[in-house]
């Protein structure tokens, strides 16, 4: 409870609860299936036969319901509940800014519903995987997968195969139109950067293994081999122009960890390194 030292009872046969993100609500399913909301005075009841709570954003609750997607607000008190769709399948989430639900139907179409306007919009089709790092994720890439594998670019109106014939997607940047990916061939790994729909740049080739890629200001890529070391490569105007090995054995993660640590710090203090 608000109050120190003092304990409220919520309710009894309670099997999931989460906090909204500002902690004002609680929201909780119980035994029989209802969707509950304490707003720290009252646990109001707000739907029933709910099978689980997927995903929260900050003013609104995702959750299924004989298996169906609804979305409503946190605030108990609004009854706003919309239908999102009968038919998703996997990765299910907000956007950043809560505005837009993003899911892969059963079909494997790629859709994005629209709170606000009640609107759902087919975006793309055989898609298996997607991925946004931008605020209403109305621009992202996603993977479809045919004979080959291969990576799209969507501008909000249209799509652009950007990659084939790909191994894996190892990190991007929606904003910039920035993948990194990895090929193989012969059993060897090679590292490519592409942006939008320039010509892929080869950073690196006849690798045993890549584990982890880091893209900063859309131009300097540090990435740990199998052999834990870290290689910086730098690329602009469409060329790689360095790569170089800048760590080696046990001291590899950690030097990746505090150049992410610097550049968090750049990007709050405003300053560049």
């Amino acid at each position: 409870s608000k109050a120190k030292d003092e304990t409220t009872k919520i309710g009894t046969d309670i099997v999931n609860y989460l906090f909204s993100l500002d902690d004002k609500y609680i929201i909780s399913l119980d035994r029989d299936d209802n969707l509950k909301i304490y707003n720290y005075k009252d646990n109001i009841k707000v739907d029933k036969n709910v099978s689980s709570v997927i995903a929260i954003s900050e003013d609104d609750l995702l959750y299924e319901k004989e298996n169906t997607l609804y979305v409503r607000s946190i605030n108990p008190k609004k009854n706003d509940k919309l239908k999102v769709t009968e038919e998703y399948d996997t990765n299910v989430r907000f956007s950043e800014d809560g505005k837009n639900i993003i899911y892969i139907d059963n079909s494997k179409e790629l859709h994005l519903f629209n709170i606000s306007k009640d609107e759902d919009t087919k975006l793309a089709e055989n898609v298996t995987k997607y991925y946004c790092d931008t605020k209403s994720c109305e621009k992202l890439f996603y993977e479809s997968k045919d004979d080959i594998k291969s990576i799209y670019y969507y501008d909000g109106k249209d799509s652009t195969r950007v990659a084939k014939d790909i191994y894996n997607l190892n990190t991007y940047d929606v904003e910039k139109k920035i993948i990194i990916y990895t090929k193989v061939e012969n059993g060897q790994y090679s590292l490519y950067f592409q942006k939008g729909t320039n010509e892929s740049l080869l950073i690196e080739n006849d690798l045993q293994g890549i584990r982890e890629v880091k893209l900063y200001d859309g131009k300097d890529v540090y990435f740990t081999t199998s052999e834990n070391e870290v290689v910086y490569a730098q690329v602009s105007n469409n060329r790689v122009r360095v790569v170089k090995t800048i760590a080696e054995a046990s001291k590899s993660l950690d030097y990746l960890k505090s150049v992410e640590i610097l550049d968090q710090r750049a990007n709050i203090d405003g300053n560049k390194i």
